[in-house]
């Protein structure tokens, strides 16, 4: 089975969950006996990081690679002349005639069996190849719902830009769904939204991030300060919005004069991070070189999600690892996690104030949560048996 996975950026370093999902299912097919090669749309320049040894041992899974530079960062005059049109701009931003010749000259005497489009944006360079090979679209998030939702918590005309961007982009997501051979959502809210709520026919099989677990983990007992950690990219605005609420609302209810406790704060920075910097007790430490490394110096790991739409890998990450995850009930959407049991749901601040407070006087909780989560992902989401099944899926199309 020849596989050629598309993507709209680099999957190395994993810094999100967009990287780690690619790598994943990628890791996942690749034990079960597929051959892939990946194109990945770039636009940074620098890519030194992947020729460590852990990015030469994560690429390695690839048969072949090809890495196409092209500018698709956010413009906000080009976002502003897009009112004008017809197209989503988020759709828009990835129409380029210049990553389309090159995945030609790329593919230029290759047969694959399916081609994976790696988001809804890499439909039309995955339609190009039409009978010659099955497309298959992997669907990350139901992308106008994000914006949906983003719409509903902003002012008057910021709510009616991104409302319009939401509706054109449903329009173009319902079309590339159509026209796909098959979806592969990564959660069964996500499938069921897909099937019922958009009323897809195109056959479809839920396919779960996969994750490696870790060794079991010991909360310490040794006095110093508790350690409450986020991880995502502060440049995506559902993250830069759920950490600005966190500061606001809830930071002040758990920082106090008689309380030895730091909230750290990695990765790409964007929305307010310099304004966050001046809080009492926070650390902003950027992009971080090992996310695991950073996640495991933590006690508790937050996701204080309030807009947006798909599966965070950053809670799949943290329970992996043993680390204990208080979250919205919208960030733990598409995980079929149990509250107290492998994951603390919290959704104003006094309950998200409790839940923090619970876990770090309660080591017994602390204790049995970390199991949890450990245990979920190995029956939920366990690399091999993933990728034997998406291999099984995709065979029968």
């Amino acid at each position: 089975m020849r596989i050629l996975q598309l993507t709209k950026k680099f999957p190395f370093p994993r810094k999100d969950g967009e990287a780690w999902a690619v790598l994943a299912l990628a890791e996942g097919l690749v034990k079960a006996g597929a051959i892939i090669d990946l194109f990945s749309i770039s636009s940074d320049n620098d890519h030194s990081e992947h020729e460590s040894i852990e990015g030469l041992k994560r690429l390695s899974i690839y048969n072949q690679i090809r890495l196409v530079e092209a500018d698709t960062s956010p413009n906000k005059v080009k976002a502003l002349i897009n009112l004008f049109g017809g197209k989503s701009y988020h759709q828009e931003r990835y129409e380029l005639k210049s990553v389309s010749d090159e995945l030609a000259a790329f593919s230029k005497g290759k047969e694959y069996d399916y081609v994976i489009a790696e988001t809804v944006y890499m439909m039309p360079f995955a339609l190009a190849y039409g009978d010659a090979a099955r497309v298959i679209l992997r669907a990350h998030n139901i992308e106008h719902l994000i914006w949906r939702r983003y719409a509903s918590r902003k002012g008057f005309l910021k709510a009616k830009y991104f409302k319009l961007q939401s509706e054109r982009l449903m329009k173009y997501e319902l079309e590339m769904m159509g026209k796909a051979d098959a979806i592969l959502p990564l959660s069964h809210h996500d499938d069921n939204l897909i099937r019922d709520g958009l009323l897809i026919k195109t056959k479809s099989q839920v396919v779960p991030i996969g994750m490696d677990v870790m060794g079991p983990l010991t909360k310490d007992e040794d006095g110093l300060p508790l350690i409450i950690g986020f991880i995502g990219s502060l440049d995506w605005r559902p993250n830069a919005e759920g950490i600005k609420w966190f500061i606001e609302e809830v930071w002040p209810l758990v920082f106090k004069s008689d309380r030895a406790v730091r909230f750290m704060i990695a990765g790409r920075p964007g929305g307010d991070t310099e304004l966050f910097k001046s809080v009492d007790g926070v650390a902003v430490v950027g992009e971080v070189e090992d996310s695991d490394q950073f996640i495991r110096a933590l006690d508790i790991m937050v996701a204080p999600i309030l807009s947006g739409s798909g599966t965070r890998v950053k809670i799949l990450q943290s329970l992996s690892i043993g680390i204990p995850v208080v979250a919205t009930t919208l960030a733990m959407e598409g995980l079929e996690l149990r509250d107290k049991k492998e994951i603390m749901v919290a959704d104003d601040p006094s309950e998200w104030a409790m839940a923090i407070d619970e876990l770090d006087k309660n080591t017994e909780l602390w204790q049995s949560m970390s199991k949890g989560g450990q245990s979920y992902l190995k029956s939920n989401h366990d690399l091999i048996s993933i990728g034997s099944a998406v291999k099984s899926f995709i065979s029968d199309i």
